[in-house]
């Protein structure tokens, strides 16, 4: 299986997310480890060659119990999404709520509207299946219920989809143009729906041996062209989606093993907008309301002719995002999230009126020095966002002070750790080709905590696993401490 730039992540990522946890831990006072140890397992798995930072700092009195490299600037990938969020948590607060709503401009007169639907959202991530049981289309058949038991059957005029409140700068510049197609690139956009994707299902027919897809959300939006066969003697499938910039025709060949499937692959869409629009519009349509006219995607913020009434509203707030973006390390959600907060501080949601609050915010509350760290997206997909531990740390030493330390703790990864001392372990992981992070917190007891930070970077350049012994060694960099803990 192939790594790509992003976040194609195979089982050894999660060993190697999970050895580095097991690395953190021999650290602390509770292990029987010395700097020597640390040493003598980098020699032994040949990573000398490697760049390795680690900071480990006791909580609340800042003590260090543990550092190597702490002040070199690091690629840090997902870790990027620790500063993102807890700028967003703290400048917007936990209540900060995400909307989508459907007004009408015009007069409704016998169960029909003589006017237009406006859709508008200030960048809310949340319609999709996640949700919502798996339904894509859930948000969609709630409105669609409203306005049927509201007695409007059909709608004259057209469906206008304002997307305002953010600029048309959907993919961050520094996010590797070859991989657009995949989820983990998906564009950002202020009226979004089931994260700008669509997820195709593969399994072989039974009676036929055929292999067949699904889309969901069931759309005419996409075109698929499918060319895959099964090939029952194969050990690992050979597969292929794509999608061509500026195009919603997706292409997926290749070979399948009985061994893979079913399988899914999510994809993103060009235009998110009108793809949000067709989707509500052929939901509306099996509800038995009938859209006449077309479907317009504005930039610019619609005035309507007279005052528009609003009729449907899906609203969540800040912290269900932000839970998405640190257990699911979604980049999609972390986009949405940056431009969210230009749109609430500056009137519109630009990618640089969202870095530049980052910076801001790290610079006057956190004490950074505005030449000591560099930031590119919110996510950490870029290669150009860099961190030292010393920072990762001085961010986890920041948050636990804070009011809303629980809310973002709790956003993170929890783990019971499941040995004799049972810590409780928080965290975050990172992984782009060649670079890999985590950090987070350990409690040892009720208000005792250690926050760490370990990165890694150049461990070898490879994305294929097979030919990067970096990945391979931090398998069993891994098993040897998982055993270490155990005595």
């Amino acid at each position: 299986m192939k790594l790509s730039n992003g976040m194609r992540v195979s089982k050894y990522y999660y060993c190697a997310v999970t050895l580095i946890l097991a690395f953190f831990l021999s650290a602390t006072p509770a292990f029987s480890f010395s700097p020597s140890d640390i040493t003598d397992l980098i020699r032994k798995y040949n990573l000398e060659k490697s760049n390795i930072a680690i900071k480990v700092i006791t909580l609340p009195t800042n003590k260090t119990v543990y550092e190597k490299n702490a002040d070199a600037s690091m690629v840090i990938a997902s870790n990027t999404k620790l500063f993102s969020t807890t700028a967003a948590l703290c400048k917007l607060g936990p209540d900060f709520k995400f909307t989508t709503s459907i007004s009408y401009d015009g007069v409704i007169t016998n169960s029909a509207l003589q006017g237009n639907l406006v859709v508008w959202s200030n960048g809310n991530p949340n319609i999709s299946g996640r949700f919502y049981n798996n339904n894509p289309t859930a948000v969609f058949e709630q409105w669609a219920e409203q306005l049927v038991k509201s007695g409007l059957k059909e709608i004259s005029g057209n469906l206008v989809i304002d997307q305002s409140a953010f600029d048309r700068e959907c993919i961050p510049s520094a996010w590797p143009r070859d991989q657009l197609s995949y989820w983990y690139c998906a564009p950002v956009s202020a009226v979004s729906f089931n994260d700008n994707c669509v997820d195709i299902t593969l399994w072989a027919d039974p009676k036929t041996d055929r292999m067949r897809y699904a889309v969901s959300p069931a759309t005419k939006y996409v075109e698929v062209a499918f060319k895959v066969k099964l090939k029952k003697k194969l050990s690992a499938s050979q597969l292929k989606f794509s999608r061509l910039p500026g195009s919603n025709r997706i292409d997926i060949s290749g070979q399948a093993s009985p061994k893979d499937i079913p399988t899914k692959e999510s994809i993103t869409v060009d235009n998110p907008g009108l793809f949000f629009g067709t989707v509500l519009k052929e939901t509306f349509a099996r509800k038995g309301i009938i859209i006449s006219g077309e479907i317009m995607i504005v930039d610019e913020p619609y005035k309507p002719s007279g005052k528009p009434i609003k009729i449907a509203e899906s609203s969540t707030d800040l912290v269900q995002a932000i839970n998405v973006v640190n257990k699911r390390s979604q980049n999609f959600y972390a986009e949405q999230i940056l431009k969210s907060m230009a749109h609430n501080y500056q009137g519109q949601g630009t990618m640089a009126g969202g870095l530049k609050i980052i910076r801001e915010f790290l610079t006057r509350e956190l004490g950074f020095a505005g030449d000591g760290f560099t930031i590119s997206d919110a996510s950490g997909l870029s290669r150009q966002n860099l961190f030292s531990v010393n920072q990762l740390t001085g961010l986890l030493r920041y948050m636990h002070g804070h009011k809303y330390f629980t809310t973002f703790r709790d956003s993170l990864n929890y783990e019971r750790w499941n040995f004799s001392n049972r810590e409780s372990v928080w965290t975050k992981t990172g992984y782009i080709q060649n670079a890999l992070a985590l950090s987070g917190y350990i409690r040892r007891k009720q208000d005792d905590y250690y926050a760490f930070s370990v990165i890694i970077n150049d461990f070898g350049d490879s994305a294929d696993i097979q030919s990067n012994p970096g990945l391979e060694n931090a398998e069993n960099f891994r098993s040897e401490f998982l055993r270490l803990l155990q005595k």
